[in-house]
């Protein structure tokens, strides 16, 4: 019971976000059955994750509680949402939420020409792509003394004071 006969997709209405199970995938729901239905939607972020930011949505990837063996490809894009000054691509990984154990990152593959993100499930739940959050602030601040002022770029923007 539960054994997926044809790989398929199922991917949320935003098109930002997708599972893929391959043909011969064991789906079983929390108590053991088959798993008839799968569902991935946007979901507001219940909190940030420690020392990480959310870029973009969180998905909610029902029912709760099924499992899968092997392991389904869950890709998350990150094109459509514009990341903190100073987060590279390779900064960026999915992690997921569990209210009685918060965030936890996965392992993820980048791919820097589809935008997007992919990480190996066993089980479904709330996900997201995340950043440092050290990494979102102002950015890195340069001075280079000019005469009696000093040039600083500060978060993107040059400023020249004059001391009197």
């Amino acid at each position: 019971a539960g054994l997926v006969q044809e790989s398929f997709q199922v991917a949320s209405l935003d098109g930002k976000a997708r599972v893929e199970i391959a043909a011969g995938t064991r789906a079983l729901t929390a108590q053991g059955g088959g798993l008839g239905w799968l569902t991935v939607r946007p979901q507001p972020v219940p909190q940030s994750p420690p020392g990480r930011v959310v870029i973009g949505e969180a998905y909610d990837l029902q029912p709760a509680g099924a499992q899968f063996g092997p392991p389904l490809k869950v890709i998350l894009s990150y094109g459509q949402s514009p990341l903190p000054r100073g987060v590279r691509v390779e900064d960026l990984t999915i992690a997921r939420y569990a209210a009685d154990e918060g965030w936890a990152p996965l392992p993820t593959t980048r791919d820097g020409s589809t935008q997007t993100l992919t990480a190996l499930v066993d089980h479904l739940g709330l996900l997201a792509v995340t950043a440092p959050a050290g990494s979102a602030g102002l950015g890195l601040t340069l001075y280079l003394a000019i005469g009696l002022g000093v040039l600083a770029l500060v978060g993107g923007w040059w400023v020249l004071t004059h001391p009197r």
